[in-house]
């Protein structure tokens, strides 16, 4: 099993304020495919800068192919306006809140 991280950032800087009906809906869709994953056990963890600059989600995955197919699989992949990159990841340090 190798870690993985994907991150989403908006390619306009008034993202959070101008989203369309169907980015909403994407986002929304994105909310519960990675509470999924999280319940699951694939996600280690994720998040958002709090000005909706960049969200992160790191996660356990078989490989690469395996990786890509869950970001593929994220709502948020459909939206055109976020860059989004999947990266290998290394979690140096981790603690339960």
């Amino acid at each position: 099993m190798s870690t993985f991280a994907y991150t989403f950032a908006p390619r306009r800087s008034d993202f959070l304020t101008t989203m369309s009906e169907a980015e909403r809906s994407a986002f929304g869709g994105h909310v519960g495919y990675t509470d999924e994953l999280f319940a699951a056990g694939v996600i280690l963890f994720k998040g958002a800068a709090q000005d909706g600059s960049l969200g992160i989600v790191v996660f356990e995955a078989d490989d690469d192919t395996s990786a890509r197919r869950i970001v593929d699989a994220d709502p948020a992949s459909s939206v055109t306006d976020l860059e989004i990159r999947l990266l290998p990841f290394s979690v140096a340090a981790i603690r339960s809140r």
